[in-house]
């Protein structure tokens, strides 16, 4: 997916850049004002490998903003890299300036093929269809900001950003954009997974997939709600018993068990714990809900899966009950022809 960066107040650090850059590197663009009063104009630059867009990016006077590829439909090539002017010709060009509007555009447009939104608009409105083989859901929906306003972003639930000499207008689509050191995001996929963990620690959230509560995290441990966990997801107690459950001495009755003590095979020092439910009970789980003031819609959700899962883990112990049986009563399980 590509991402959009708004520099209004401080300019993406050159990690910013360069992990953005390995996550859509398809080609970069920015664009930023220049001149003055009625001469203010968009000056845009496309097509930029990693080194020309942290040169830009250090260089370009803010507010400015910058985006990266990756090719979703229209195939890799620097002519479809953001962003296009919003003009009734939305040219090719990979710089140029304008006292109108730019377009940069995060996500893909899935019914930008569609005739209605192509032909049928330019037999309709006699506005000619843009020159260049070169197409993509971007190019079209500048176009059709040309002929209907910037507000068809919104009509279509797209995310994006329209820039003028005296104009911005940021595009929400579903999920919103993100703040990072006065920095908008459209997306935080670029950041490296050390770097979103320490974010969510930092939130009060968690990699592992504990309960959160208001940014609580609760232990996942059976019928554990303890909120003193680690970074497994567990407390103490729970990831202690989970330790011994793992390198257990089996007996004589553990036939089909393998042998996990650490003297005789020290190679197995992490071998994997049993199987155990990560949820508490759902009755537990709701009253620790109401004490935190959740939203009725949020309980509702978190019962409705946790429900589903303890079905799931009642079926798989009636199904290793019933093994269990067969193989006491009749011996060893074959498959049927």
């Amino acid at each position: 997916m590509c991402v959009i960066a708004i520099a209004e107040k401080a300019r993406p650090t050159q990690m910013m850049i360069e992990d953005m850059f390995a996550a859509n590197n398809h080609g970069a663009g920015i664009a930023s004002r220049i001149g003055q009063g009625e001469n203010k104009e968009v000056e845009w630059i496309k097509g930029l490998d990693l080194d020309a867009i942290k040169e830009y990016v250090r260089e370009t006077p803010l507010p400015f903003i910058v985006h990266f590829r990756i090719a979703s439909c229209g195939g890799i090539t620097p002519k479809l890299t953001h962003p296009f002017p919003i003009e009734k010709d939305t040219n090719l060009e990979l710089e140029g300036r304008t006292k109108g509007n730019v377009l940069f555009h995060n996500g893909h447009w899935t019914r930008w093929m569609e005739e209605k939104y192509n032909l049928d608009v330019s037999l309709k409105t006699g506005v000619p269809i843009p020159k260049g083989k070169n197409w993509s859901d971007t190019r079209l929906m500048a176009w059709l900001c040309s002929i209907y306003g910037v507000g068809f972003m919104d009509w279509v639930g797209e995310k994006g950003v329209a820039f003028g000499p005296n104009y911005l207008e940021v595009f929400f689509g579903r999920d919103g954009w993100t703040k990072i050191d006065d920095i908008w995001f459209s997306n935080t996929g670029f950041q490296s997974k050390k770097t979103r963990q320490e974010e969510k620690r930092d939130k009060g959230e968690h990699k592992s997939s504990g309960i959160i509560i208001n940014r609580t995290l609760v232990c996942r441990g059976q019928q554990c709600v303890r909120l003193d966990i680690d970074d497994t997801g567990f407390c103490f107690e729970c990831r202690e018993k989970r330790r011994k459950d793992a390198f257990h001495t089996p007996n004589a009755a553990d036939g089909n068990v393998m042998v996990r003590e650490q003297k005789e095979n020290p190679k197995q020092l992490e071998a994997p714990a049993k199987r155990e439910v990560p949820f508490p009970p759902v009755d537990v789980v709701e009253a620790l809900f109401k004490e935190r003031n959740c939203s009725r819609q949020f309980l509702k959700k978190t019962r409705k899966h946790w429900q589903k899962e303890a079905f799931k883990a009642a079926k798989l112990q009636a199904q290793e009950a019933l093994m269990a049986g067969l193989k006491k009563n009749t011996g060893p399980v074959l498959p049927l022809d």
